[in-house]
Protein backbone atom coordinates (compact mmCIF):
# COMPACT_ATOMS: atom_id res chain seq x y z
CA UNK A 1 0.00 0.00 0.00
CA UNK A 2 3.12 2.47 0.86
CA UNK A 3 4.66 1.50 -2.48
CA UNK A 4 1.24 2.51 -4.36
CA UNK A 5 1.08 5.98 -2.20
CA UNK A 6 4.83 6.70 -3.27
CA UNK A 7 4.49 5.78 -6.86
CA UNK A 8 1.68 7.98 -7.47
CA UNK A 9 3.43 10.93 -5.69
CA UNK A 10 6.74 10.04 -7.97
CA UNK A 11 4.09 9.66 -11.39
CA UNK A 12 2.41 13.20 -10.20
CA UNK A 13 6.04 14.56 -10.35
CA UNK A 14 6.54 13.16 -13.96
CA UNK A 15 3.09 14.33 -15.05
CA UNK A 16 4.42 17.82 -13.66
CA UNK A 17 7.76 18.21 -14.71
CA UNK A 18 7.04 16.19 -18.05
CA UNK A 19 3.95 17.91 -19.62
CA UNK A 20 2.50 20.95 -17.33
CA UNK A 21 5.71 23.50 -17.22
CA UNK A 22 5.81 22.98 -20.40
CA UNK A 23 2.62 24.62 -21.11
CA UNK A 24 2.04 26.75 -18.37
CA UNK A 25 4.16 30.05 -18.37
CA UNK A 26 7.05 30.86 -15.90
CA UNK A 27 6.70 34.59 -15.63
CA UNK A 28 5.99 37.67 -17.52
CA UNK A 29 7.90 40.80 -18.45
CA UNK A 30 5.22 43.83 -17.97
CA UNK A 31 2.40 43.06 -20.41
CA UNK A 32 3.51 41.59 -23.77
CA UNK A 33 6.57 39.03 -23.34
CA UNK A 34 5.47 35.98 -21.37
CA UNK A 35 8.29 33.03 -20.61
CA UNK A 36 7.93 29.76 -21.04
CA UNK A 37 10.03 26.94 -19.84
CA UNK A 38 11.44 25.95 -23.45
CA UNK A 39 12.44 29.69 -23.95
CA UNK A 40 15.77 29.41 -22.05
CA UNK A 41 18.54 26.85 -21.29
CA UNK A 42 18.78 27.67 -17.90
CA UNK A 43 15.24 26.30 -17.39
CA UNK A 44 14.98 23.76 -19.79
CA UNK A 45 17.78 21.51 -18.65
CA UNK A 46 17.11 21.34 -15.08
CA UNK A 47 13.21 20.33 -15.69
CA UNK A 48 14.41 17.77 -18.13
CA UNK A 49 16.58 16.37 -15.90
CA UNK A 50 14.04 16.43 -12.70
CA UNK A 51 11.64 14.78 -15.33
CA UNK A 52 14.15 11.63 -16.07
CA UNK A 53 15.20 11.27 -12.66
CA UNK A 54 11.49 11.12 -11.07
CA UNK A 55 10.73 8.60 -13.94
CA UNK A 56 13.79 6.43 -13.03
CA UNK A 57 12.99 6.65 -8.90
CA UNK A 58 9.69 5.13 -10.15
CA UNK A 59 11.69 2.43 -12.12
CA UNK A 60 13.35 1.94 -8.92
CA UNK A 61 10.64 0.59 -6.52
CA UNK A 62 13.12 -2.38 -5.26
CA UNK A 63 16.03 -0.59 -4.00
CA UNK A 64 14.44 1.60 -2.14
CA UNK A 65 17.75 3.45 -0.87
CA UNK A 66 18.52 4.28 -4.51
CA UNK A 67 14.56 5.52 -4.99
CA UNK A 68 16.00 7.83 -1.89
CA UNK A 69 18.79 8.87 -3.01
CA UNK A 70 17.65 9.77 -6.62
CA UNK A 71 14.55 11.72 -4.69
CA UNK A 72 16.99 13.93 -2.50
CA UNK A 73 19.01 14.98 -6.00
CA UNK A 74 15.71 15.39 -7.97
CA UNK A 75 14.35 18.01 -5.02
CA UNK A 76 18.12 19.48 -4.88
CA UNK A 77 17.85 20.23 -8.62
CA UNK A 78 13.91 21.48 -8.25
CA UNK A 79 15.15 23.96 -5.27
CA UNK A 80 18.09 25.09 -7.47
CA UNK A 81 15.10 25.96 -10.10
CA UNK A 82 13.31 27.58 -7.51
CA UNK A 83 15.98 29.54 -5.90
CA UNK A 84 16.92 30.97 -9.51
CA UNK A 85 13.77 31.31 -10.55
CA UNK A 86 13.16 33.96 -7.36
CA UNK A 87 16.25 35.53 -7.61
CA UNK A 88 15.39 36.10 -11.34
CA UNK A 89 11.49 38.19 -10.50
CA UNK A 90 13.10 39.62 -7.43
CA UNK A 91 16.30 41.08 -9.41
CA UNK A 92 14.66 42.15 -12.56
CA UNK A 93 11.98 44.84 -12.89
CA UNK A 94 8.53 44.43 -14.58
CA UNK A 95 8.45 40.68 -13.63
CA UNK A 96 5.46 39.18 -12.21
CA UNK A 97 5.70 35.03 -11.64
CA UNK A 98 3.15 32.87 -13.40
CA UNK A 99 1.57 29.40 -12.84
CA UNK A 100 4.42 27.63 -14.17
CA UNK A 101 6.47 28.87 -11.69
CA UNK A 102 4.68 26.79 -8.98
CA UNK A 103 5.25 23.72 -10.65
CA UNK A 104 9.22 23.38 -9.10
CA UNK A 105 8.21 23.80 -5.70
CA UNK A 106 5.29 21.74 -5.62
CA UNK A 107 7.82 19.09 -7.05
CA UNK A 108 9.44 19.36 -4.13
CA UNK A 109 6.90 19.27 -1.68
CA UNK A 110 5.58 15.64 -3.52
CA UNK A 111 9.02 14.67 -3.32
CA UNK A 112 9.66 14.86 0.30
CA UNK A 113 6.57 13.05 0.72
CA UNK A 114 7.41 10.05 -1.59
CA UNK A 115 11.02 10.21 0.35
CA UNK A 116 8.70 9.84 3.90
CA UNK A 117 6.64 7.24 1.98
CA UNK A 118 9.74 5.33 1.20
CA UNK A 119 11.66 5.45 4.56
CA UNK A 120 8.21 4.47 6.13
CA UNK A 121 8.55 1.40 3.68
CA UNK A 122 11.88 0.75 4.73
CA UNK A 123 11.32 0.90 7.89
CA UNK A 124 8.37 -1.69 7.86
CA UNK A 125 10.68 -3.97 6.15
CA UNK A 126 13.45 -4.19 8.75
CA UNK A 127 10.81 -4.67 11.37
CA UNK A 128 9.37 -8.18 9.40
CA UNK A 129 13.49 -8.76 8.83
CA UNK A 130 13.31 -8.90 12.78
CA UNK A 131 10.44 -11.20 13.76
CA UNK A 132 11.93 -13.72 11.50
Amino acid sequence: MIQRKQSLLMAMVVLIMGVAIWYFPLYSIGDDVIVFVQSQWTTTVPVIISFFLAFYAILQYKARKKQFIINRLNMLINLALVVYLVIKVFNTPDISTETGAIFPLLSVILLSLANRLIMKDERLVRAADRIR
